[in-house]
């Protein structure tokens, strides 16, 4: 439950261009559409572990997929490939994330975000001629479009080939380690402190500081929930054979 909630309900990195990209928005609009995806959300989250838990009991497991043949049954087989192609299209929505990220130097506006048009230089006289040089490497919020496609291309190409010869059962600790400490971190309590820092600045309504205090607390108790459960799988695992 804990974690589904941290995957349906997160304070998404694509918040900002959801927004932007709403049509003739309002911030009352924004936040009914955002409730309805939610509560739609939760409606099929609810379903998927009722019927599950209703077919199988305790002998559930986390894909509930996998209960049932690989091959024999149909119905299953079809659902699978339907996982499948809901994977592949949430792929382009997951990368644009980091895509937005890369770009988010460059002065122009894309994928619906304006940046500011001003450049940061993040140089100083004092650093040295290699960190200057490793610097001007990754600087890219000049460069022309065809060399940012192939930037992204590049990383796109380094992440698909990493998942076609690693399989989730040998990167799942390190996924559990640092999805734990930084999801819970990107997702609650890095939010929690920026508006906690605009609080002091601007008039919020109230409990409005209240409120990110307990959102940055409750994503450390699930960094702390998440590491636990890790540790104790781990831990019985390699001791009772389970």
């Amino acid at each position: 439950m804990m974690n589904m909630a941290c995957v349906a309900f997160a304070c998404h990195y694509n918040g900002v261009k959801y927004y932007v990209e709403l049509k003739d928005r309002t911030v009352n609009k924004y936040s009914k559409i955002m409730g309805l995806g939610n509560l739609t959300v939760l409606m099929v989250f609810f379903c998927m572990m009722f019927f599950g838990a209703s077919a199988f009991g305790g002998a559930s497991q986390p894909l509930i997929l996998n209960n049932f043949h690989p091959t024999a049954d149909l119905g299953a087989s079809f659902a699978r490939g339907l996982v499948g192609c809901a994977i592949i299209s949430g792929y382009p929505l997951m990368f644009t994330g980091l895509k937005s990220g890369e770009r988010a130097r460059d002065g122009t506006r894309r994928h619906g975000v304006l940046h500011k048009q001003t450049t940061i230089r993040l140089t100083n006289p004092n650093r040295s001629s290699r960190s200057k040089a490793v610097h001007d490497l990754l600087k890219i919020e000049s460069s022309p479009k065809f060399t940012k496609d192939c930037i992204s291309l590049a990383m796109l190409a380094a992440i698909t080939v990493t998942a076609t010869f690693v399989t989730e059962h040998e990167l799942g600790p390190l996924l559990g380690v640092v999805g734990a400490l930084f999801g819970s971190a990107v997702v609650y309590i890095i939010p929690a402190m920026w508006n906690l820092r605009v609080a002091e600045q601007m008039p919020f309504f109230k409990g409005e500081r209240t409120a990110n205090v307990l959102l940055g607390l409750g994503g450390e108790m699930q960094w702390g929930a998440d590491e636990g459960k890790g540790a104790l799988h781990n831990y019985i695992h390699e001791h009772a054979g389970v």
